[in-house]
């Protein structure tokens, strides 16, 4: 049976990322994007656009709530033999490289509100 199989646990994760992760080797390194869950944070309801001051408060203030996320998430990684590739971004997000169960115990974190598949971004060419 593979570590990885599709569960409602898993729905943090894209199917078309679950059915790449079913068919990797259990050892292989993936890299992914996780979206941390970060509590009181305070959003701009009024959809008024804001200053430059306002916009690093904000940034900072998604840095420091993600603290408690970010060392979850690290524990979990220590354990698959994963490690963090990035400080934790203004949206809340963080590059990892993990193994196919350590995505799946990733997932399954409270912390986490989704993992995004590593992508490259390339330019678009027009027939």
């Amino acid at each position: 049976m593979n570590v990885v199989e599709e569960s409602p646990r898993n729905a943090r994760i894209d199917a078309g990322m679950l059915a790449r992760l079913a068919k990797s080797k259990p050892g292989q390194k993936i890299r992914a994007l996780v979206l941390l869950n970060i509590p009181n944070v305070q959003q701009n309801a009024s959809g008024k656009r804001t200053g430059a001051a306002e916009r690093a408060s904000a940034s900072r203030s998604i840095r420091d709530s993600s603290a408690a996320a970010v060392e979850s998430v690290d524990l979990i990684l220590k354990r698959f033999e994963g490690r963090r590739l990035t400080e934790p971004s203004a949206l809340g997000t963080i590059a990892i490289e993990s193994t196919p169960a350590g995505i799946k115990a990733i997932s399954e974190s409270q912390d986490v509100r989704a993992i995004l598949e590593d992508q490259p971004v390339s330019r678009l060419r027009y027939a």
